[in-house]
């Protein structure tokens, strides 16, 4: 399973988060894709996938909310390459499901829940 992306404009609602306010929120669950993926990729770019630390930190939960970059997400889908243990075919195909979450919620007020 890969990552979960949320649209969130209230940064506050993701501070301490209700899980079952995630639940509701309007999120993107990627197929494969994961944080490491998203870090290999826009680390090739040399920028960040993350922009500051994160919103939300439960390190005994294994659970955090980062605020995803605007560099970051146009790393992610400008990357025509191949990943490890993925074919082209299945990067782009996440790719293009990112696409289409930015395309209708915009760049801006994007977040990843990632579990550890």
């Amino acid at each position: 399973m890969g990552s979960t992306l949320i649209y969130q404009p209230d940064v506050s609602k993701l501070r301490n988060p209700d899980l079952e306010e995630l639940d509701e929120m309007d999120a993107l669950e990627m197929d494969r894709l994961t944080t490491l993926d998203f870090t290999i990729i826009t680390g090739d770019a040399e920028v960040s996938w993350e922009e500051g630390e994160p919103v939300f930190l439960d390190e005994e939960g294994g659970l955090s909310i980062l605020k995803v970059s605007r560099a970051g997400l146009e790393a992610v889908l400008n990357f025509k390459g191949e990943l490890d243990d993925f074919t082209k075919e299945e990067v782009t195909a996440e790719i293009e499901r990112l696409q289409e979450f930015v395309d209708r919620v915009g760049y801006d007020h994007i977040y990843e829940l990632a579990t550890f």
